[in-house]
């Protein structure tokens, strides 16, 4: 997504209509709530979410040359205390030992779900590429350099099916 895109943190509500305002990229996907976004699920796959096939959240983790702080970052994810979700990551023709890095972990756990790309699509594309392949109902953002603690997806999943009025 380019910056311009970007709006400050907390610019938006929790509000659908502003947030189609405020990021008219998620108007098509979702609605944003901080980081984590409601994803329509397609119809065909609907029968399998009611049924429990499907993960409650999938985190998208578009990666470039990350290898220095993509383990942390991984590990961060895989020892969360809400283990029903799915970590879609994307490389995007990294130069560096990122994508072998994300084929021991994706060897490792079944949770995830790695998209290598042969050419460099560009940032707003390996994104959107990420975005499409979700199937959770709920999306998350799952930057290559951040450190999550082990409750996060816990406690924002309690938040968001305590008050539905949030998304």
């Amino acid at each position: 997504m380019h910056r311009s895109h970007i709006p400050p943190l907390g610019a938006c509500t929790i509000a659908r209509k502003a947030v189609v305002k405020c990021i008219p990229f998620y108007a098509t996907y979702g609605w944003t709530v901080g980081t984590i976004v409601l994803a329509p699920v397609p119809l065909l796959t609907m029968s399998r979410q009611l049924h429990g096939s499907l993960p409650t959240i999938s985190l998208g983790m578009p990666v470039y040359n990350s290898e220095k702080w993509l383990p942390a970052a991984i590990e961060s994810l895989l020892a969360q205390t809400f283990a029903d979700f799915e970590l879609i990551i994307s490389d995007n023709a990294s130069t560096d030992a990122t994508y072998a890095l994300c084929e021991r972990y994706a060897r490792q756990d079944k949770r995830i779900r790695l998209v290598r790309n042969v050419e460099n699509l560009g940032a707003n594309r390996n994104y959107l590429l990420v975005l499409g392949a979700a199937q959770g109902r709920y999306f998350k953002w799952a930057s290559s350099n951040d450190i999550c603690g082990r409750a996060f997806l816990e406690r924002c999943i309690a938040a968001l099916e305590v008050d539905r009025s949030a998304v």
